[in-house]
């Protein structure tokens, strides 16, 4: 007959790495409040079924385990009831306000100018266009109008459709290249050089720079 306390052991055991494994695979923020339930429930099973295998056999061993894993499993209870929680709903609520915050809802009118932009061009041009864009806004995602860079340094000088950048940041083509510099280049070398184009949709800062050969299709020009 199996005790059933290595059965109990074993069911937390299960049950801790089983939200671990869960939480790990479908939480993209890995905050302590979501893994410490797993972490408690596996150390619970792991002092009972260490004290149940153990009982008698060792008679210090057991002597000293049960207290020993009483008092760290009351530590990480204590802990979480009294520190993880509190402070991770602070944490949900400060996430669950950041939509009121300036800076989102800046870069909320950024998002939906590129996307729009980017759908428009696609559009007008008849085909699925190259679009690199600042990492400085958040990421377009997949889309089937586009495929998109974000330009990490020298990203920047892939060729494309399209390329939006925040004007007021250096995208670092180089150590010492400025914005200024890499638009010139960008506007008066090559066979087929880009053009800063106006979209009203387009924050103040986002500069927005397409290939000039593209331009009788837009019909957008400053």
């Amino acid at each position: 007959v199996v005790d059933p306390r290595i059965v109990l052991g074993v069911g937390l055991l299960a049950c801790g790495l089983g939200l671990l494994v869960l939480i790990m695979h479908s939480v993209h923020r890995l905050w302590e409040f979501y893994l410490h339930p797993g972490f408690v429930l596996c150390l619970a099973g792991v002092f009972l079924l260490a004290s149940t295998t153990t009982e008698g056999r060792r008679p210090i061993w057991d002597r000293w385990m049960k207290p020993v894993g009483a008092i760290v499993l009351f530590v990480m209870v204590t802990w979480w009831c009294v520190i993880a929680i509190p402070r991770s709903l602070h944490q949900a609520d400060e996430m669950a306000m950041r939509s009121r915050q300036p800076i989102f809802a800046a870069q909320k009118r950024a998002f939906d100018a590129i996307i729009f932009i980017t759908q428009t061009v696609s559009e007008r041009v008849g085909r699925r266009i190259t679009a690199i864009i600042d990492p400085e806004y958040w990421d377009a995602g997949k889309q089937p109008w586009m495929d998109r860079w974000q330009a990490w340094g020298p990203d920047w000088d892939k060729s494309g459709d399209i390329k939006i950048m925040n004007s007021s940041r250096n995208p670092q083509i180089t150590p010492t290249q400025k914005n200024s510099d890499y638009i010139v280049s960008l506007t008066t070398v090559g066979n087929d050089p880009y053009v800063i184009c106006a979209f009203e949709e387009a924050p103040v800062d986002m500069l927005i720079l397409v290939r000039r050969s593209l331009l009788p299709l837009i019909h957008q020009v400053p």
